[in-house]
């Protein structure tokens, strides 16, 4: 395959995000190289912050998130023939790409009804999957070479107790969403940074399971060092004001939170503020590239990784059995001891080298088209039944 029509079906094009990001960049890239690019989207939404997402803002198909057994046959032939309209063609140049598991039945029957193939690459942080009717359908794609994963290991994770895959043979596929950072005023956001001895920052949606857990523990941190004044700038927001509420919630008389909301770009002066990060995911690799001194948070238990740079260069989850400083050690090392912590050089990545490896991937797609009874996965009949009474 050299070019054609590529879709996305994806959450969202609204708001910011990693998801976001990574579709912007490689829309981009595949434009440039010729694909003509579709993305169909579950949620809708009108606040667009990437302005190069906004031309699909219209093409959203809520259906999407459900079992398609869940659904009456109406719905699913409604759902599939507007989604076959975006795509408005046919054929095995037709490429269809699913970041996130819900979408990936709808994505294998779209590929049937076009003809076209099919490519699940999941974005999660969360790997942990005990279905075995899923496994059994991500086992399929694996074999077909049609399924990888935004780390090295989670492919792996995903068939834990029905396949053993190993790690050097798991599919990983970097979603690249680390360039969100620009040198760019931002007087509404400065006037936010207060006088304080240190500035803890974060990048990041704050409705992700990690935080509150983790600004729980830097405010546990700074009530052990009442003659320090801390704040925590937190460049990211939430859809939800319980989440807001909830972190303001901690702050104490020498513990001051600031939360920015949603911004894109970020401010790079903003974060050469900041005495040192605390992130996860993508976001802990943006400000590490960006050139900060960075913890990295296990976006399953909520403990650190290590220093990024000097423990560790994962930011979604650490090995397993591997030992780990608590958050309160690493800060009082970066903050409070003696050492000197240069801070780590700015990264600028090649971003085409990387979605160059996207393309290489779908040339070890199997040849032959088939597709998976995505009716497999439908739940049983009573289930389906007692779903339809309650909606």
């Amino acid at each position: 395959m050299n070019t054609g029509t590529y879709v996305f079906i994806t959450f969202a094009v609204h708001g910011i995000g990693g998801t976001q990001i990574y579709v912007r960049n490689k829309l981009l890239f595949l434009q440039k190289h010729g694909w003509n690019v579709k993305i169909i989207t579950s949620e809708p939404g009108d606040n667009i912050m990437v302005k190069e997402l906004a031309p699909y803002e219209k093409d959203i198909v809520p259906t999407i998130v459900k079992n398609p057994g869940l659904c009456s046959r109406n719905e699913r032939e409604a759902a599939l023939q507007r989604m076959s309209e975006m795509v408005g063609t046919l054929g095995e140049n037709v490429l269809i790409e699913t970041d996130f598991m819900a979408a990936t039945p709808w994505g294998e029957m779209l590929a049937e009804r076009l003809h076209a193939r099919h490519l699940i690459l999941l974005i999660q942080e969360d790997y942990r999957l005990n279905a075995p009717k899923y496994q059994n359908f991500f086992a399929w794609k694996y074999d077909r070479g049609e399924l990888a994963a935004n780390t090295p290991n989670a492919v792996a994770q995903l068939l834990t107790g029905y396949r053993n895959v190993p790690s050097e043979a798991s599919p990983f596929l970097q979603p690249y969403c680390h360039n969100v950072v620009e040198e760019c005023e931002s007087p509404e956001f400065d006037k936010l940074i207060e006088d304080a001895d240190y500035h803890i920052g974060s990048i990041g949606r704050l409705n992700k399971p990690f935080v509150l857990p983790t600004v729980r523990q830097l405010a546990e941190f700074a009530c052990k060092h009442p003659d320090k004044h801390f704040q925590l700038v937190l460049l990211g927001g939430s859809p939800e004001k319980s989440d807001i509420d909830n972190i303001q919630a901690l702050q104490s008389k020498n513990f001051h939170i600031a939360i920015t909301g949603a911004l894109f770009p970020v401010p790079l002066h903003l974060l050469q503020e900041m005495d040192v990060f605390v992130a996860s995911a993508g976001a802990a690799r943006t400000s590490y590239e960006a050139g900060c001194i960075t913890i990295a948070i296990d976006a399953i238990d909520f403990e650190p990784i290590g220093i990024m740079g000097r423990d560790t260069q994962l930011t979604i989850a650490r090995k397993e059995h591997t030992k780990h400083n608590s958050l309160e050690e690493l800060l009082t090392e970066i903050l409070l001891s003696n050492k000197q912590f240069p801070k780590p050089p700015i990264v600028i990545e090649d971003i085409d080298v990387e979605f160059m490896k996207h393309l290489e991937f779908l040339k070890g797609m199997a040849n032959k088209q088939l597709y998976y009874d995505i009716r497999k996965l439908w739940p049983s009949y009573l289930k389906r039944i007692l779903y339809r009474i309650k909606h």
